[in-house]
């Protein structure tokens, strides 16, 4: 399968997640559902009925967010990142402030949701976030962790092709480029569908950015790891991209099944 299909797979996914999730009132039947698919993207269902979920919450008076705190408590630990992503896209569509909702979360989760929120503005406010250059209005410490989820969107909008990829990075500012080139490397690794020459295109094309890239395989890694659904692109991206032992960042970077801040990537790319 190659990069553009795996995207088309993800998209279809996500709107099988948030079909089920209007189809389904209550929280055990649908996971039951959502437990029903069998795809290497599965934790991208739950992503779909987050979302939906928690747009029902903020659209609907009669709905509390208790709703949708209920759904991501019952999930499997293995979904809750994607839950988490989920909830930032229900966030930035509503046009709700993220802090009121971020101190409901655990706090290791977080950053996914700011990712989440990235991702969406990059797909649908691109004029304003991407060719406008515009900082959402969210705390400076926020800002890497959207502009991640902007990498991540990069990638999906460009669907593996690098000169497409190329063209959307020039119209960046500088000082973003080290947080979507992360994100870059997070989505590159989580879709798949790449070949040798595919792998060694992106890491030229990264350049100074190399290890921000090279971070964010890490990332997409360990969130495989923790998934039941083999994805066997993930072991042939970790060879190809020349990590150090994947067990040795894994020691050295606790925060990846804790917390995600600023200071743990500057940690794990000082072993890359």
């Amino acid at each position: 399968m190659s990069a553009e299909k795996n995207i088309k797979t993800i998209k279809k996914t996500f709107l099988l997640g948030e079909s089920l999730a209007k189809k389904n009132k209550k929280k055990e039947s649908l996971l039951v559902s959502l437990e029903s698919i069998s795809s290497p993207f599965l934790s991208v269902a739950y992503e779909g009925a987050s979302f939906y979920l928690a747009k029902n919450c903020f659209v609907n008076e009669n709905i509390s967010f208790d709703n949708w705190l209920l759904f991501s408590k019952l999930a499997k630990t293995e979904h809750k990142p994607q839950i988490h992503v989920g909830l930032g896209w229900a966030i930035a569509e509503e046009k709700k402030n993220i802090v009121d909702f971020i101190k409901k979360i655990d706090h290791i989760f977080i950053p996914r949701v700011l990712d989440g929120f990235g991702y969406y503005s990059g797909l649908f406010n691109r004029r304003e976030f991407v060719r406008l250059g515009k900082t959402p209005s969210i705390k400076k410490e926020f800002t890497p962790f959207f502009f991640q989820g902007l990498g991540r969107f990069f990638w999906h909008i460009s669907r593996g092709d690098t000169e497409k990829l190329s063209r959307l990075l020039v119209l960046l500012e500088k000082k973003r480029l080290p947080d979507v080139w992360r994100g870059i490397g997070i989505a590159f690794t989580y879709v798949g569908g790449t070949k040798k020459k595919d792998v060694l295109t992106v890491l030229n094309l990264s350049k100074e950015h190399v290890k921000d890239f090279k971070c964010g395989v890490v990332i997409a890694l360990h969130t495989r790891s923790l998934s039941k659904h083999p994805f066997k692109d993930s072991l042939f991206i970790k060879n190809a991209v020349d990590l150090p032992c994947f067990s040795l960042l894994k020691n050295t970077t606790l925060f990846l099944s804790s917390e995600l801040s600023k200071n743990s990537l500057k940690q794990i790319k000082s072993f890359l």
